[in-house]
């Protein structure tokens, strides 16, 4: 799953984006480069159909709507607070609720390595 999330992140970069620094050295310890944006999931055909009973107010009841890459560590993407307080059938557009996902590079070295990179096309 995370190599498919970062092919699509590849193949979706435009422009070339300095990672890791030019020939940044790395001696003996874990570095990361800057966190960038791969792509945005907008799941425009896609609905949340939310009944609710009646409200003492529209803060009584509270959606966080949560996204994961290995549905383990979840985040929300997105809060939602019904627009009544009486009883209802609502409906929350997916499409309204669009996703960037990001990612960054992890450098792991035992010695002393130089290590430069970019990405895109």
């Amino acid at each position: 799953m995370i190599l498919a999330v970062f092919s699509i992140c590849i193949q979706m970069q435009a422009a070339p984006v300095l990672i890791i620094g030019s020939l940044v050295t790395v001696n003996n310890t874990t570095a990361y480069s800057s966190t960038n944006a791969c792509f945005t999931y907008n799941p425009t055909l896609q609905q949340f159909t939310i009944q609710h009973g009646a409200l003492t107010a529209t803060n009584a009841l509270v959606l966080n709507i949560q996204c994961t890459v290995d549905q383990t560590n979840f985040v929300t993407a997105f809060t939602w607070y019904p627009s009544t307080t009486n009883a209802a059938t609502e409906y929350i557009y997916a499409g309204a609720v669009p996703v960037t996902n990001y990612f960054r590079v992890q450098c792991v070295t035992t010695n002393s390595v130089q290590v430069g990179g970019n990405y895109g096309q």
